[in-house]
């Protein structure tokens, strides 16, 4: 079924962080496929475009920054609605539950039966995100005059990203001046936001955070298990800090803290190329799996069962832990992400011994 000369494209809103904005690619190339028209999203991160732009499915991303402020106050929000009613989207799949700004698309033209809210199909038990946006989108074909199509059905249900060219070359670029092209490259990524927030980061508040000691006695031990491999301590710049604090204590010179030197492009880029990486349950393990870089990721009291990192054939290691019977990211020993990260490298191949450029292929998954 293709709608998209006479009635426009799909449009999608999703207003979430890295990880829920990797989770919903395959819904953007569900419908893409469904509609044979790109979708265009509607979202507020500045960064949005740096991860969507290029992928598949994707057509236009339109930013919202402040949705909070009244209508009457927002020129933001009267240019969006002057740029959607231009666009004429054929329908808007409202991925967030909050409903905020469906008044403000009933001004670009969509009423409420061009409207599809996740918030109207509650998720089942045990359902990944990514099977119930499905179930969402899939509900609401009848309006268009027909089920799943052909091309739709054939999307697989997993996020896959693509790296373009010029991050490829950024990166390469950054390798060679870093002194890592060719190096087998592990990452770390033991900060996320609610871990930089103000206060202390033990705070009883912060589920989220895993003791400094726990990640420096896990880049030890990755250190002697591949003494040859390079490890790389990711996050943002506000994370840099603690970064030092964890190589401070592991002592281990093959380490480097990269933190302010990895703009989301490089990122990704650096990801795909990656021989593995350990993770809290934060977004760069999601952009990981969708690359192809395998991961072991650390989950507190958010639902593995829900959420987790998924991308196709590429291994993903969870690890949970609980206090008293209540689940728990402090309660998780060393040893269990290590016995997660050994169980991670037994299901992929070995590293090519020759490798000239840090973009060369990665290891396949080992079969079965």
């Amino acid at each position: 079924m293709n709608l998209s000369s006479s009635s426009g494209r799909p449009l999608l809103v999703r207003f979430g962080a890295l990880g829920d904005m990797v989770l919903i690619t395959p819904t953007i190339r569900f419908l893409a496929g469904h509609f044979g028209a790109p979708v265009d999203i509607l979202s507020s991160g500045a960064w949005t475009p740096e991860l969507l732009t290029g992928q598949q499915g994707v057509g236009r991303v339109f930013l919202i920054q402040q949705r909070k402020l009244p209508w009457p106050f927002s020129q933001e929000k009267r240019g969006l609605v002057a740029a959607l009613r231009q666009s004429r989207p054929l329908g808007a799949w409202y991925c967030d539950t909050d409903n905020r700004l469906v008044g403000l698309l009933a001004r670009c033209g969509l009423g409420s039966d061009r409207v599809h809210r996740v918030s109207q199909v509650p998720m089942a038990d045990n359902e990944h995100v990514v099977e119930h946006m499905r179930r969402f989108v899939s509900g609401s074909l009848a309006r268009y005059g027909a089920g799943e199509s052909g091309a739709a059905q054939a999307i697989g249900s997993d996020p896959q990203l693509e790296v373009g060219a010029a991050a490829r070359a950024d990166l390469d670029d950054w390798l060679g001046r870093r002194g890592l092209s060719g190096q087998r490259l592990l990452l770390i990524q033991p900060g996320n936001k609610r871990t930089m927030r103000r206060g202390s980061r033990s705070r009883p508040t912060n589920t989220k955070w895993w003791p400094e000691a726990h990640w420096a006695h896990v880049v030890q031990a990755l250190a002697r298990r591949d003494p040859a491999a390079r490890i790389l301590m990711l996050g943002v710049p506000q994370e840099a800090g603690l970064n030092d604090e964890i190589l401070a204590m592991a002592g281990v010179p093959t380490a480097l803290n990269v933190a302010t030197e990895l703009p989301l492009p490089r990122l990704l880029a650096l990801q795909s190329v990656a021989a593995g990486m350990v993770s809290v349950d934060t977004g760069p393990a999601h952009s990981a799996a969708a690359l192809g870089c395998p991961v072991v990721v650390l989950f507190g009291i958010a639902d593995p069962v829900r959420i987790r990192p998924r991308g196709g054939p590429t291994p993903v290691e969870v690890v949970t832990g609980y206090d008293d019977g209540q689940p728990s990211l402090r309660a998780i020993e060393p040893d269990s992400v290590l016995a997660a990260w050994d169980r991670l490298q037994s299901r992929i191949s070995p590293w090519p011994a020759d490798r000239s450029s840090g973009l060369a292929d990665r290891p396949r998954v080992a079969p079965g």
